[in-house]
């Protein structure tokens, strides 16, 4: 016993000499023991605590050595004698100062990762979505020039994000990884190339898509950057801010098709189902996450009131149940969409309610999953039924005069 406990403190400082975090844990040899002789209480105090073995009295026993006031060991608190010669030197390699090396260049590898590509490309999705919902008649080229405008400041957004949230970042588990917290890139880059995607993506939109296009993207920029952010180290109500931040690109695909006009109720219901889907997604998400955030200093609800967290997850689940039929009440789609839609958001509801009336981790994650499948379907499903005949002749004709004249300015 008294051999494996001396090998594994040995381990223990290897570990340490080599750079690495020194992690405590439960030593299953951490038993007290009395001294017949001395009637001294001899034992490890300390998990990592180095050992030497004593001949005390006759017996064979384990004596820690002294522990310094940190909760760290230097090397001087350890024998030369009691570590291989690689090991040492090894460590005193470990602990010379190293630059860490950072590309004059962003690579575009780095740079998704800087603009969440998963996030940006769901963001870009729903704009798509908003456009083919609009009531006038498809044009590629300003289809294509909403994708790219919508994912240039989609992506600006999310690393000004994560260039003011590194320090908190290196935190979590599961945003420690991230380009700025692993030193891939540098903070100036990361700034740099938020505003120049972010200038790029509104001028894209302003020249193809219209002025309306560009303001919501600009608005969606700057609510997501320089309110919802900071929003999360003081009020849970940051959640709210980040829904409005979620439901604007249907919205701006919207206003890209149809020249800026979002007078018709069908765009407002596409933008509110994407503003109350957020919060059965976010707040079963952030309860599994919930020591994560703790552990940065974030304010939400899974942390602050969980019991909150879950009966807002049932309000909106509720809601989202009641206002998404009403698309088929505008006149957006057809009513075979209203029994769809009763189906999935039933199931989103039930859901809910499960995880309201029993708090576990697994109904948690069940209700997380179930909503990356239900607005998918949803949206598609409202694509689907879309009624075809349903054109605006006023809009859509003013909107191609626009159009031509935009064309017209750029040639001359």
């Amino acid at each position: 016993m008294s051999v494996h406990c001396i090998t594994k403190s040995w381990r223990n400082h290897a570990i340490y000499l080599q750079g690495r975090t020194l992690k405590t844990f439960t030593n299953r040899h951490n038993e007290k023991r009395w001294n017949s002789t001395t009637s001294t209480r001899l034992g490890h105090r300390f998990n990592d605590t180095p050992t030497r073995r004593v001949n005390h009295g006759g017996d064979v026993i384990v004596r820690p050595y002294q522990r310094a006031e940190s909760n760290y060991f230097s090397t001087s608190q350890v024998r030369p004698t009691d570590l291989p010669k690689n090991v040492i030197t090894q460590g005193r390699r470990s602990r010379q100062w190293k630059s860490n090396h950072v590309q004059s260049v962003l690579s575009p590898k780095i740079f998704l990762e800087l603009a969440k590509q998963r996030l940006t490309s769901l963001v870009v999705l729903t704009s798509m979505c908003g456009y083919a919902l609009a009531p006038c008649s498809p044009s590629i080229a300003t289809l294509l020039s909403t994708v790219i405008g919508t994912f240039l400041a989609s992506a600006s957004a999310n690393i000004f994000n994560q260039w003011i949230e590194y320090p908190y970042d290196a935190q979590m588990s599961r945003t420690r990884n991230r380009p700025l917290v692993r030193h891939a890139c540098s903070p100036v880059q990361a700034f740099y190339a938020a505003c120049i995607s972010g200038v790029l993506g509104i001028s894209v939109l302003w020249v193809q898509a219209g002025s309306v296009c560009a303001l919501l993207g600009a608005a969606n920029i700057v609510l997501y950057a320089c309110v919802y952010t900071p929003m999360k180290r003081c009020t849970v109500y940051n959640t709210w801010a980040g829904a409005v931040v979620g439901a604007i690109p249907p919205l701006m695909g919207w206003a890209a098709c149809t020249g800026g006009d979002l007078s018709d109720p069908g765009a407002w219901i596409a933008a509110y189902i994407l503003y109350a889907w957020q919060f059965p997604h976010f707040n079963s998400l952030s309860y599994s996450l919930r020591e994560d955030y703790s552990r940065a200093g974030y304010y939400m609800l899974s942390v602050t009131d969980p019991a909150r967290n879950r009966r807002v997850a049932l309000r909106y689940s509720m809601l989202l149940f009641l206002v998404t039929p009403l698309s088929s009440v505008v006149g957006l789609t057809d009513y075979l969409f209203l029994v769809e839609s009763t189906l999935l958001n039933g199931a989103l509801v039930w859901r809910s309610w499960k995880w309201n009336g029993d708090k576990s981790a697994k109904n948690a994650r069940d209700l997380f999953f179930l909503t990356l499948v239900h607005l998918p379907l949803v949206l598609v499903a409202m694509i689907f039924h879309r009624r075809s005949g349903r054109r605006w002749s006023n809009v859509e004709a003013r909107y191609k005069v626009e159009r031509k004249t935009r064309s017209e300015e750029h040639m001359s």
